[in-house]
């Protein structure tokens, strides 16, 4: 059992105004499906395991993946309350979370869509963003939270090693884990991923699911997205860094005083700037983004002078 309290970090700051992630939530499948696809796939039906306030759309997403949906397996809107270790929605888990996990699953939001790959397309294609709050005080625990896609049964976002997406895998236990504000909301999160899989023209059942592991707190999100590959080269199967995104070695090192003009927000205090002995992390909107009630992009203040 792990404490349920949590301490409101104080190194980053908001800066209002900018272009930033807008979540809408809903358990609508068809919603949520119609987000997802892209071309190349045909939506035949769609279902939903989870929570409504947990899943929903989203435009302006993280490291420049294209609008899609997000499935959590908390609060889409509030990923992250200050006062608490997350939302727990007290539903049940998804055998094949348990799987890939090697744990018991709890909160997963699943969702299951039958589509028809069209003539013409060599396989399948998907994007997206694993985050969770479980890093990084969990990263190698019984609290292996997970993401996963399925087609026809098979799984397709895993590593060159066959490694899942999970706390305890690769993309969290190395340099390529992203923290806050990269991150958003979330302790930690993958950079941009995509994976493939090479099929036949036909009709598919795939399946989307993130799961808590061992407990219900400790959120996990994932905003992913799905089409038909449009060549051999992007239905390789296995799931690598998608080109030409942020990670965490290309995080700006240099810093500055930010322009005492700018508004910014810190929790529920609007602020000129970052104190004097924690200057502003210059960073773009495009490279961090979170969604919180007022919509806004982090700017962090240093942690140190």
């Amino acid at each position: 059992m792990r404490y349920t309290q949590k301490l409101a970090a104080a190194a980053s700051i908001v800066l209002t105004g900018a272009s930033a992630l807008t979540v809408t939530p809903s358990g609508d499948a068809n919603k949520l499906a119609n987000a997802i696809l892209g071309p190349g796939l045909t939506l035949i039906s769609a279902s939903f395991q989870g929570a409504a306030s947990g899943s929903g759309t989203y435009t302006d997403g993280p490291l420049g993946i294209r609008d899609s949906a997000i499935l959590t397996t908390g609060d889409a809107l509030h990923p992250n309350p200050p006062s608490s270790e997350g939302t727990t929605q007290n539903l049940p888990g998804f055998a094949r979370c348990d799987a890939l996990s090697g744990g018991t699953s709890f909160d997963a939001a699943v969702l299951t869509l039958e589509v028809s790959l069209q003539e013409g397309f060599p396989g399948f294609f998907s994007q997206f963003v694993f985050a969770s709050d479980e890093y990084p005080e969990y990263v190698g625990s019984e609290f292996n939270d997970v993401f996963g896609i399925w087609v026809n049964g098979t799984q397709i976002a895993f590593d060159d090693s066959h490694a899942p997406i999970t706390i305890n895998g690769p993309f969290f236990s190395s340099g390529n884990v992203l923290t806050p504000p990269l991150s958003g909301a979330y302790g930690g999160s993958t950079p941009l991923l995509q994976a493939g899989l090479a099929s036949q023209p036909g009709v598919y059942t795939v399946e989307i699911a993130v799961c808590d592991v061992s407990d219900y707190i400790r959120d996990s999100a994932v905003f992913v997205t799905l089409s038909a590959c449009s060549d051999a080269a992007s239905c390789k199967n296995g799931t690598v860094i998608a080109p030409n995104t942020t990670t965490a070695s290309s995080t700006p090192s240099t810093t500055k005083a930010p322009d005492v003009s700018t508004k910014y927000v810190t929790e529920l205090h609007t602020i000129t700037s970052c104190p004097e002995s924690h200057p502003c992390h210059p960073v773009t909107a495009a490279e961090v983004v979170t969604y919180t009630l007022t919509q806004s992009v982090i700017v962090p203040c240093e942690t140190s002078a």
